[in-house]
């Protein structure tokens, strides 16, 4: 593939020529979101030699393997290597994961303990309108009361 402009952006990942039997690495303008080469494997030597070639590059997002973190390291020592989103997001699942399977005894004595709140919440709500309502009425009948009139005239 030829390059139509300077790479300042580039994404690095593999992929597999035939379903898992033979892997290279494609280049990717992140910018453009095209691909820009092709590589034959997935060797550090090969990517360090193409980024050399390429010294305008100043990110290189990739995975999370040592191959890739090399090759940067070697071919374009000027460039900040960051996560692609893609790892990012699988770093944070897999942390999140790691985080609730050790937390879920608190997490589910948290839930029973909150089921049991609700309940007498509920309780003690039910028994704030009761009694509401019981001053309401009386307050009526007083007001009745003292008007001369009785309860049973509502």
């Amino acid at each position: 593939m030829m390059q139509e402009r300077e790479t300042v952006y580039l994404g690095v990942d593999d992929f597999s020529f035939r379903c898992g039997y033979q892997f290279g690495t494609i280049l990717v303008d992140l910018e453009s979101h095209r691909p820009i080469d092709l590589l034959p494997n997935r060797q550090a030597e090969t990517a360090a030699t193409w980024m050399a070639d390429n010294p305008e590059i100043h990110v290189v997002s990739r995975d999370r393997g040592t191959a890739y973190a090399s090759a940067a390291t070697q071919g374009a020592p000027q460039a900040i290597q960051v996560a692609d989103r893609f790892h990012i997001c699988k770093n944070l699942t897999e942390a999140t994961q790691l985080l609730l399977a050790r937390c879920q005894p608190e997490i589910a004595a948290g839930s029973r303990h909150r089921k049991a709140s609700t309940q007498r919440e509920r309780q003690t709500h039910h028994l704030h309108r009761r009694m509401a309502s019981k001053r309401t009425c009386l307050g009526k009948e007083k007001t009745l009361n003292s008007a001369g009139r009785t309860p049973g005239l509502l």
